[in-house]
């Protein structure tokens, strides 16, 4: 069978080391809850109301319990990524001094994992894990511009603001430009049809935003090279 690690310490769990494990998932384990209805297990649900089943140890029902015990988080609920796997490529990647990217798996964005009890996205973990520091309103942000790919290595994470966020992406151009952008009215073909007649005289902006069906002002910014600036 293999070795279950839990998810708030990174210690395995087993009985020689169980003592170990008594302060884990404080979040999990209130006071409050238990001087508010004794004997009754102290885990919030996903709903957010406590859960009705009764106390067995650790502050917890045998349901909990089972669950801590199967795959290290006793708040496990089957179809999120599970066995701790997630969380023990956060660990590595905390401690990676490589300058290679670590790529988590991730379906259609950046990856995310239950962290303590609480699910956020893979490389805020890594830079908690890392650092001891809750980053709060900042965004963790990638060097390597491969978050997207889910990159979580330790060393290409910084912190930064949205504004930041943004210039990373123009600058890594993950940005959709030109047919790529959702919001583009023209094709390539069309830019290159509007530069030829305006630099032939063959017609003005406003007969060119007439034609094309946008207005004056984007065909400026076409002929004068201000937007589709990659197109030749």
């Amino acid at each position: 069978m293999p070795e279950v690690t839990c998810w708030d310490c990174g210690l395995p769990i087993n009985l020689s080391n169980r003592p170990r494990h008594a302060s884990c998932f404080p979040q999990h384990r209130r006071a409050d809850l238990n001087a508010a209805a004794l004997n009754r297990c102290t885990i919030t649900l996903e709903n957010g109301e406590r859960c009705p089943k009764p106390m067995k140890a650790r502050d917890w029902c045998s349901g909990h319990i089972q669950r801590y015990g199967r795959y290290g988080d006793p708040t496990f609920v089957t179809g999120r990524r599970a066995n701790g796997e997630m969380q023990a490529l956060v660990r590595a990647a905390a401690r990676a001094v490589t300058e290679e990217c670590i790529l988590a798996p991730c379906a259609h964005s950046r990856p995310g994992v239950i962290y303590r009890g609480n699910p956020m996205p893979a490389a805020r973990a890594v830079w908690i894990e890392a650092t001891g520091e809750n980053p709060g309103d900042r965004q963790v942000l990638h060097t390597c511009h491969r978050g997207d790919e889910g990159c979580i290595a330790f060393p290409h994470l910084y912190l930064g603001d949205h504004a930041r966020n943004m210039r990373d992406m123009t600058e890594a151009e993950r940005q959709g430009r030109g047919e790529d952008n959702g919001n583009a009215e023209l094709t390539e073909l069309d830019v290159r049809e509007i530069r030829r007649l305006f630099a032939a005289r063959a017609a003005s902006q406003r007969a060119l935003a007439a034609q094309f069906g946008v207005s004056q002002g984007a065909i400026h910014q076409i002929v004068t090279r201000k937007t589709w600036k990659h197109v030749e």
